[in-house]
């Protein structure tokens, strides 16, 4: 079921939230998987758009705005990784999703490294996190789906 499955990640509670949100068919973890990657696509996205919002203000920093730049690239690099672990996971390819699957957190998490750098507070820190257990339960999930 969802939640045993959603009990062997980091993040329970997120994971039952999101995968329900998502999930189409059968819960399996191959199903759940494919769910969770979804939820993770959907807050990238919108943390994508938060950074360019902020980044056209025009009372933004000149440091701010770089900042927004590199997470803003950095969020289209997980969206990318997240495509290619979806095209992995439908092709049983469990090395490139578990390195896809990482590049997202890590992408997350250089974002807000960022604004740390520069001793800025993150307009995004929330989603960032958000991402990063994301990224974490879609590890957890795919190590379950035993290809």
């Amino acid at each position: 079921t969802v939640v045993d499955i959603c009990h062997q990640t980091d993040y329970p509670d997120i994971c039952i939230s999101t995968v329900g949100a998502h999930l189409k068919g059968t819960a399996n973890p191959l199903s759940m998987l494919a769910a969770e990657i979804e939820a993770c696509t959907e807050k990238t996205k919108s943390a994508a758009a938060e950074v360019v919002k902020v980044a056209a203000d025009p009372s933004a920093s000149s440091a701010d705005k770089m900042a927004l730049r590199t997470c803003k690239e950095n969020y289209d690099s997980a969206l990318d990784s997240l495509s290619n672990a979806q095209k992995a996971a439908s092709a049983h390819d469990v090395g490139t999703l578990n390195s896809e699957l990482s590049a997202v957190i890590t992408y997350a998490s250089t974002c807000d490294d960022s604004f740390t750098e520069l001793s800025l507070k993150s307009p995004v820190e929330g989603a960032d996190r958000i991402l990063q257990k994301l990224g974490s339960n879609c590890l957890a999930i795919a190590t379950q789906a035993h290809f």
